[in-house]
């Protein structure tokens, strides 16, 4: 069973190029237009460094932000821009 972890970056660059730039540092593959993505989505795999198997990337914007919160409700994430989702079946025919 996959675990599934989120990690939230900042950047003023676009999804598409976040995820070109992970793809290139990472060394990993493109998943070519994964069933049920959508447009703002995009797919990797790659090997694991530390143990038999591939790990599968979702990159995607920022859903769980709050575009202006109050400052009780400010978090973290709030201004994470990108949403590079990194786990095992994450997502239907990734």
């Amino acid at each position: 069973m996959g675990a599934r972890e989120n990690l939230f970056l900042r950047s003023g660059s676009s999804v598409q190029d976040e995820a070109e730039l992970l793809r290139r540092l990472l060394e990993l593959e493109a998943i070519p237009e994964p069933t049920g993505a959508r447009e703002d989505q995009y797919g990797l795999r790659g090997p694991a460094r530390t143990i038999d198997g591939v790990l599968k990337y979702v990159v995607q914007p920022n859903h769980h932000a709050e575009v202006d919160p109050s400052p009780e409700d400010i978090q973290a994430l709030d201004r994470g821009g990108r949403v590079p989702d990194s786990g095992g079946l994450s997502q239907p025919g990734w």
